[in-house]
């Protein structure tokens, strides 16, 4: 049985905002129903550029930047509490960059939409999805990640979450995305080993 999540807040609207140099996260959306962040950007943030948490949901990252970042660019995930998942979240026209783990990881959320979005030089994947649903990843430049190590990761991966020691005591793989219409390239010194991998 899933935890009630008390406290939303809703229609909530960040516009032109910055967000540096901050010992967590830039930016977070906390169980934010129905919000917008548009033309925000973040960097050099001890973790993550955007953290989109704690059952948001109808949530939409728009025209956003992220580079430089300790962890990824912009996760959308669960937490760490058995709560009802993210869902419902359009990230559009936005770039990830240079950032220390994923350009973006989708950690167990469901019905998230990528589009028309730069993702580029991250350490690791630039997309990852992970025990992730319903997600689509459509018209994106995904190009030259794995910048830790060549042929050390994906570009994009597909994958499961194994939760059977955490919070809830399931195991989830990552069922009916959709990946079409991107440009996925590595033509630099350090490439990844796969363009796109789906595994587990």
């Amino acid at each position: 049985r899933e935890a009630v999540v008390v406290g939303a807040t809703g229609e909530l609207t960040m516009t032109d905002c910055l967000a540096h140099d901050n010992g967590k996260d830039g930016f977070v959306a906390d169980y934010v129903i129905d919000g917008v962040y548009q033309n925000c950007k973040a960097w050099n943030n001890d973790r993550h550029g955007f953290n989109i948490v704690t059952s948001t949901r109808q949530f939409t990252l728009q025209n956003c930047l992220a580079y430089d970042n300790g962890g990824t660019g912009c996760a959308v995930q669960r937490g760490s509490e058995d709560i009802p998942w993210c869902e419902d979240v359009r990230i559009d026209g936005c770039e990830f960059r240079g950032n220390a783990l994923e350009g973006i990881v989708i950690r167990l959320a469901r019905k998230i939409t990528i589009t028309d979005t730069n993702i580029q030089n991250n350490a690791r994947e630039g997309i990852k999805l992970y025990g992730a649903d319903w997600c689509l990843i459509s018209g994106n430049a995904i190009t030259n990640n794995s910048a830790l190590a060549d042929a050390k990761y994906a570009e994009v991966v597909l994958r499961a979450y194994d939760d059977t020691g955490g919070a809830s005591g399931n195991y989830y793989p990552s069922l009916y995305n959709i990946i079409q219409r991107n440009s996925v390239i590595d033509d630099g010194d350090i490439r990844a080993k796969y363009g796109v991998r789906e595994y587990d």
